[in-house]
């Protein structure tokens, strides 16, 4: 019997490509592990949704009662809340409703960096206009935890309780982009070490 080559090819990583900086999502792009979602962890990033028509509901959610964050909107409002370990909580409430018709509403994260788990600043913007900016003083620096990411509804434990799941979106939703800065990997180590012990089941 012929002997393998070696070395044995390296196991494929899950997830998305790690280098990948750009996603794009539709709604109905529900129940999606973590694994599989852009990780916008331990980094700034934005998340530009384009709207086709108003309405109240949930446009995009990770993560559930325990940890993670929700853009939703509710009497017309868009809100951005982060939800740190249910110890802290962040609400970025827009300071304008959705306007009739087609708009774009984006959600921008200037993280602080030094490392995981770090806060940062958070800012709320419709038609490129801010209506909305909160500092975030601490983030999840290893998983979000057993539930899932989706645009256009929560399927899973609420992340707040400004609503009761799904909430899913009365409106239409022609987009999601999602931007990741490339950071300066100052914190991968830390973060890779954090996946490893959350695998293993310790902790987050």
């Amino acid at each position: 019997m012929a002997r393998p080559a070696w070395p044995f090819p390296s196991r494929r990583r899950e997830g998305p490509d790690p280098n990948r900086t750009h996603f794009i999502y539709y709604s109905g792009a529900l129940r999606l592990p973590e694994t599989a979602a852009p990780n916008t962890k331990n980094r700034s990033h934005s998340i530009e949704i384009q709207i086709e028509r108003p309405g109240d509901g949930v446009l995009l959610a990770i993560g559930g009662q325990s940890v993670g964050f929700v853009l939703y909107v509710k009497d017309g409002t868009p809100i951005y809340h982060y939800n740190w370990l249910d110890r802290e909580r962040t609400v970025i409430r827009s300071g304008q409703p959705l306007p009739e018709g087609s708009s774009s509403l984006c959600f921008k994260f200037h993280y602080d960096g030094g490392g995981v788990g770090q806060g940062g600043e958070g800012d709320l913007s419709l038609i490129g206009q801010e209506v909305g900016r909160q500092r975030i003083p601490h983030t999840v620096a290893g998983r979000f935890g057993i539930d899932t990411f989706g645009v256009g509804a929560d399927t899973g434990s609420p992340l707040c309780n400004d609503y009761r799941p799904p909430y899913s979106y009365t409106g239409r939703i022609r987009q999601v982009d999602i931007r990741l800065d490339a950071g300066d990997g100052s914190s991968t180590a830390e973060e890779d070490a954090l996946q490893a012990r959350f695998k293993a089941g310790k902790d987050y």
